[in-house]
């Protein structure tokens, strides 16, 4: 089930060109611990991550995130050439983007770089933790 409203497709097509950033979550966001993925736009005036769509899926195949990705799309009537993405490192995301848009420019997320970094050294990340190693 995706989650939008016509507001929320008018800021996805005025500023998509900026950036568009894409986070799944499984843990802590429903008693089903079904994934939850949010779509959102950055702001050059707020200077900050704008939340347009949420995805309450069974799963993140990339058959499934397609069909999110392509209503997204249609419904908000973006140019689809060229677009930067930026995601959390999910090898379903990036194939889908790439099915769904033409010559997409994807990008990691540097907070989730940092965050893999920071595991694969044993830190655990908490709030007030500066990331340094």
């Amino acid at each position: 089930m995706g989650l939008v409203n016509p507001q929320s497709l008018l800021t996805l097509k005025t500023y998509s060109n900026q950036q568009i950033s894409i986070d799944a979550s499984w843990r802590n966001k429903n008693s089903s611990n079904a994934p939850v993925t949010f779509v959102g736009v950055n702001h050059p005036q707020l200077k900050r991550m704008i939340p347009v769509s949420c995805l309450i899926s069974s799963d993140l195949k990339k058959e499934t995130v397609i069909k999110y990705l392509e209503a997204l799309k249609n419904a908000a009537g973006l140019d689809s050439k060229n677009l930067l993405f930026m995601i959390d490192l999910d090898e379903s995301f990036r194939h889908s983007i790439e099915a769904v848009f033409n010559e997409p420019r994807i990008r990691a997320c540097q907070f989730h770089v940092a965050q893999a970094i920071m595991r694969w050294h044993g830190v655990k990340l908490t709030r007030g933790n500066d990331l340094s190693l």
